[in-house]
């Protein structure tokens, strides 16, 4: 008699091979997810970063910006916000740019009121926004909060005159500040 035996693997061993894949696939993949959230959060804090830096430069280099920007954070609204610790302060918002994905926006520095003017025009010069070549898309959206981030403001705090970046929607005033120090 002749050995028949076929090469090849069992249905039970197959089927431990496919459950220890989906108990290793449903171990990763959350933690993947919360991967993929931190480096969109860290993606934005850097875009925050450069616009904060490119905002220094106006104000270092350009005198008619500087002007410009000094006088907006005078005469803005404030609008109350908390520092880390909890204490209050009050921000004025001097310009913001659109964050939003999508391809029919327009990305030049607006001004946040109707002194910003100049600044806004030397900001957008200095990060060449000319022709709308460049856009700074907010990655990160926060699980607990209700609408989607579409907005950059850059911020002067009333109180000492710092800038900030914060994030918001269209509609609304800064929501999440994101440089420095994120609250995001």
């Amino acid at each position: 008699m002749k050995n028949t035996k076929t090469k090849g693997f069992t249905l039970i061993e197959l089927i431990v091979v496919i459950a220890i894949i989906g108990v290793l696939a449903a171990i990763l993949v959350p933690s993947m997810i919360g991967y993929i959230r931190k480096a969109k959060r860290t993606s934005d804090i850097n875009s925050g970063k450069n616009i904060f830096n490119s905002a220094m430069a106006v104000l270092t280099e350009d005198g008619d910006g500087q002007k410009s920007f000094f006088k907006a954070k005078e005469n803005g609204d404030p609008i109350s916000k908390n520092d880390s610790n909890g204490d209050p302060y009050s921000i004025i918002v001097i310009a913001t740019l659109s964050g939003a994905t999508s391809n029919n926006t327009q990305y030049n520095w607006t001004s946040g009121n109707m002194y910003a003017n100049d600044f806004c025009d030397c900001l957008n010069n200095e990060m060449d926004f000319s022709g709308n070549k460049i856009k700074i898309d907010i990655k990160y959206q926060p699980k607990d909060f209700n609408g989607e981030l579409t907005r950059w403001f850059l911020c002067a705090r009333q109180d000492t005159g710092e800038m900030e970046v914060w994030t918001g929607t269209d509609l609304s005033e800064p929501n999440f500040r994101v440089y420095p120090d994120s609250f995001y």
